[in-house]
C-alpha cells in the first residue's frame, strides 16, 4: 500500500495542478525573442539585463539561427572580464563589439568602481574621458587632498560628436528626422560612481562613433540608461540610441519612429499563441504583454499626432485583437488605448473599454479596502495605481463630455481615497 501511495502522489499533484503547468501551444518566449531581435537594425548591439530578456534571445540565435547578426550584451555579465573578452570575438554573423579598453584595464580587481569627479568645466568629449580613465599614470589617478590612487572620470557632463552626413549615409535615423539631428550629443551623468559594466557601455559609446546600431531592450531598468534616455527612440521592443533629442515624459521614454514600429507590430512580430484562450499565461507573460500594449497605444498616439488616423485605428484594433480583456485583463496601459479611440471619435469603443477597466479597478480597490491594516499598509503602490486609473478615467470623461460617468468616477475616487487612507 505504501508503494501505491507514493505512486499516487505525483499523479494527484499533476492532475490537480495541470491547468497552470500545461504549456501546450505556448510559444511566447521564443516569439518574444524573435520580436526583440527583429526590433533591431542589421549588425546591431542590444543591451539586455535579466534572465527573461536574455536567455530566450540566446536560444533563438543559437538553436533557430534567428538574427545572429545582432550581438546581445547582458549588462549583468558585462562587469566580468571573461565576458568582456568574449564580446570582442566574432560570433556567427555578429562582428566583435568595439571597445577601446584593453584587457589589462578591466581584469578582475581593476576599475571595478570608477568615480565621477568634476574637475573639468563644461562638457567633456566621451572618448577623451575614456582615454583619461585608461591612463595609469599618477596624472590620471591622483586628486588633491587624497593620498590613494583612484580610478575616475574627470567630469559628470559628457558629449559625443555627430557627423550628420555619416548619420544620413548609414541610415541611423529615418529621413523624417534629418532636420532634428543634433551636432553633438550632450548629457549629464548625475551620479558619484559607476561600476565596470557601465564603464564598458561608455567605452562602447565612445568607440562606436555611430557605426553600429546600439539598442536597449525596453525591459532594461532605467538605472542602466546612464541618463541617455532623451536620445532613445523606440523601434519595437527596443530603444535605439540616436542623435535626435526628445524630452522623455512618463510613461513614454524618448521618441518613436512610427514607420518602423508600425511595420514591426502590424506585420513582423510574432505572438506565440497570446490570443489563444486555451493557452495558460502566468504573471511573467502578462507583465511582458503590458509592454506590447504600451507600444501599441504609444504608436497610435504618435500616428494621430502625425495625422495618420487610419493607421492609428489599425494599431489600436490590432492591440485588442492580440490582447483582448478576456485573455490579458485591461490595466493601466489601457488608458492610452481608451484615449486613442476617443481621439479617433470611436467613442462607443472607448466607452466599452472604459467600462471594463473601471470594473476591474473597482474590484481591485474593494479587495484592498477589505484587508486588515497589517496586510493593507504594505500595498501602497497597488492603492495608488488603482486610484490613478480612476482619476485618469474621470479626466477622460471630462475631456470628452461624459458628465454622468465623470461624476460617478470622481465620487468613487473620493470614497476609496477615504477608505484606504492614502495621500495622492
Amino acid at each position: 500500500s505504501g508503494v501505491i501511495c507514493l505512486l499516487a502522489v505525483p499523479y494527484i499533484m499533476g492532475k490537480e495542478n495541470w491547468n497552470d503547468h500545461d504549456r501546450t501551444g505556448r510559444y511566447m518566449a521564443r516569439d518574444f525573442a524573435y520580436d526583440y531581435l527583429n526590433s533591431c537594425a542589421k549588425n546591431a548591439i542590444l543591451f539586455t539585463n535579466g534572465d527573461n530578456d536574455t536567455f530566450p534571445l540566446w536560444y533563438a540565435q543559437e538553436v533557430e539561427g534567428i538574427r545572429t547578426d545582432v550581438r546581445v550584451i547582458n549588462l549583468s555579465y558585462l562587469g566580468a572580464d571573461w565576458y568582456i573578452e568574449q564580446m570582442q570575438r566574432k560570433a556567427y554573423q555578429s562582428d566583435p563589439v568595439p571597445f577601446t579598453l584593453t584587457p589589462d584595464k578591466y581584469l578582475a580587481g581593476r576599475r571595478d568602481i570608477v568615480y565621477l569627479i568634476e574637475r573639468l568645466k563644461g562638457y567633456t568629449d566621451l572618448k577623451q574621458a575614456i582615454d583619461f580613465l585608461a591612463d595609469d599614470s599618477d596624472r590620471s589617478k591622483r586628486i588633491p587632498n587624497y593620498a590613494e590612487r583612484i580610478d575616475y572620470l574627470p567630469n559628470k557632463h559628457f558629449s559625443i560628436p555627430v557627423d550628420k552626413e555619416q548619420i544620413i549615409r548609414d541610415s541611423v535615423v529615418s529621413p523624417k528626422f534629418y532636420d532634428q539631428i543634433v551636432p553633438e550629443v550632450y548629457w549629464d551623468l548625475n551620479r558619484n560612481y559607476i561600476l565596470k559594466n557601465h564603464m564598458m557601455v561608455l567605452d562602447l559609446m565612445a568607440t562606436n562613433k555611430w557605426k553600429r546600431p546600439v539598442y536597449y531592450a525596453i525591459t532594461v531598468s532605467s538605472d542602466n540608461y546612464l541618463n541617455l534616455n532623451d536620445y532613445f527612440q523606440v523601434q519595437g521592443l527596443a530603444y535605439r540610441i540616436v542623435p535626435v533629442k526628445t524630452q522623455s515624459s512618463y510613461p513614454n521614454i524618448g521618441g518613436i519612429d512610427t514607420d518602423i514600429v508600425f511595420n514591426n507590430l502590424i506585420h513582423k512580430f510574432k505572438w506565440g499563441g497570446v490570443n489563444n484562450p486555451n493557452v495558460y499565461m502566468d504573471e511573467n507573460v502578462l507583465r511582458m504583454l503590458s509592454n506590447y500594449r504600451n507600444n501599441f497605444s504609444r504608436l497610435a498616439d504618435a500616428l494621430i499626432s502625425e495625422g495618420k488616423t487610419d493607421s492609428a485605428k489599425i494599431a489600436l484594433d490590432k492591440c485588442l485583437e492580440i490582447m483582448p480583456d478576456s485573455i490579458v485583463p485591461y490595466d493601466i496601459f489601457t488608458l492610452q488605448v481608451i484615449g486613442g479611440y476617443f481621439a479617433l471619435n470611436e467613442n462607443e469603443k472607448a466607452l466599452e473599454i472604459s467600462q471594463k477597466l473601471k470594473e476591474h479597478t473597482y474590484e481591485e480597490l474593494d479587495y484592498l479596502v477589505s484587508l486588515d491594516k497589517k496586510y493593507s499598509d504594505p500595498m501602497s503602490y497597488e492603492k495608488r495605481l488603482n486610484l490613478h486609473i480612476i482619476n485618469e478615467l474621470a479626466r477622460l470623461m471630462r475631456v470628452y463630455g461624459y458628465d454622468e460617468q465623470r461624476k460617478e468616477l470622481e465620487t468613487k475616487f473620493q470614497d476609496y481615497l477615504m477608505a484606504l487612507n492614502v495621500g495622492v
